[in-house]
């Protein structure tokens, strides 16, 4: 059973059509059958595989950069390619970038490695940031 709702967007004088549909029992597990935490743990789970074993193909490197207020940030190159640009601290609010270039280095290759154990995109918790910190060249 499924169910499309039409939404009529009016922008610059054109009509656009978006047709959502919402699908109650048709799911990725299988036509017809629901959707389980299972299933999405499979689907997951079959993901960070593929992950994995694109990224060990893949030429990954990382590169640190000096921004404008003097603070450190860095990007990261897949194939020759900036795929993730990240000139402040990440998992912490506000945009301040890494005091030290070491802590900048750091956390780039802290994020490439879960990029290789098949995290896409990569997400660093501030845990990971703070003991990096706390804890890498002082």
């Amino acid at each position: 059973m499924t169910s499309s709702l039409r939404v009529k967007y009016y922008s610059e004088g054109k009509v656009i059509y978006f047709v959502i549909h919402l699908i109650f029992f048709n799911s990725i597990s299988g036509y017809g059958q629901p959707i389980t935490n299972d299933s999405l743990i499979h689907v997951a789970l079959a993901q960070k595989s593929a992950n994995i074993e694109a990224a060990s193909s893949q030429s990954i490197t990382h590169f640190v950069m000096k921004n404008d207020d003097g603070t450190f940030g860095y990007a990261i190159f897949i194939d020759g390619n900036m795929t993730f640009h990240q000139p402040n601290i990440p998992a912490v609010s506000g945009n301040q970038g890494f005091a030290k270039v070491t802590h900048a280095e750091a956390v780039a290759k802290l994020a490439i490695k879960k990029i290789r154990d098949g995290e896409s995109p990569p997400s660093v918790s501030v845990e990971e940031v703070e003991w990096i910190m706390n804890n890498v060249e002082k």
